[in-house]
């Protein structure tokens, strides 16, 4: 059996490994680039002139964070899927007879 060219620790290894990545929701991406855009918004703020201002400056930093959260939950999960197919392929390297 396949499962047997791995030693118990190495199994647990795997394992941890695979459910870890498996798991992963792209949530720490999100949040970075929520940070990133919320960060860039407070730098770009000016002074708002009128009520009107103040309106135009938080819908674009609104919009701007949820835009900025969706692209970097994506690209997280988008890492995640080539990272857990990358670990895949080594485990079914590791277990190929030969």
């Amino acid at each position: 059996m396949a499962s047997e060219r791995l030693s118990v620790a190495e199994r647990e290894a795997w394992s941890s490994r695979l459910t870890a990545l498996y798991n992963e929701c792209g949530c720490k991406a999100g949040a970075a680039a929520l940070l990133g855009a919320l960060t860039l918004s407070a730098v770009g703020l000016r002074r708002p002139q009128s009520l009107k201002d103040t309106a135009q400056v938080g819908l674009s930093a609104a919009r701007n964070a949820v835009m900025a959260s969706v692209a970097g939950k994506s690209i997280g999960l988008a890492s995640r899927h080539a990272r857990l197919q990358h670990a895949v392929t080594e485990l079914s390297t590791r277990l190929s007879p030969g």
